[in-house]
């Protein structure tokens, strides 16, 4: 992150894009080696390797095109979240 400053709109844009490639290495190169992801209705998926394994799974059951309401955005140091409906 850039001096603690993330254009959270634009991330958030991108994330989208990136999932609606359907790819699963331009899912992963926005994401760091600790990220914790959230799943609704799924444990937590600490770290770079469990969130690669659920999305290339993910993206060989479905096609995904997401449309995305960012609801809230926030960063501090290191740590950013991103909260959305879809």
């Amino acid at each position: 992150m850039d001096d603690g400053i993330v254009d959270g709109k634009r991330l958030h844009a991108a994330y989208v894009d990136a999932i609606n490639s359907n790819d699963a290495d331009t899912v992963m190169a926005l994401l760091s080696e600790d990220i914790v992801f959230q799943v609704a209705g799924e444990p937590e998926l600490v770290g770079a390797g469990a969130v690669r394994e659920w999305t290339a799974s993910f993206f060989e059951a479905f096609e995904a095109h997401y449309s995305k309401t960012q609801l809230a955005f926030g960063s501090s140091g290191d740590l950013a979240f991103d909260r959305y409906t879809y």
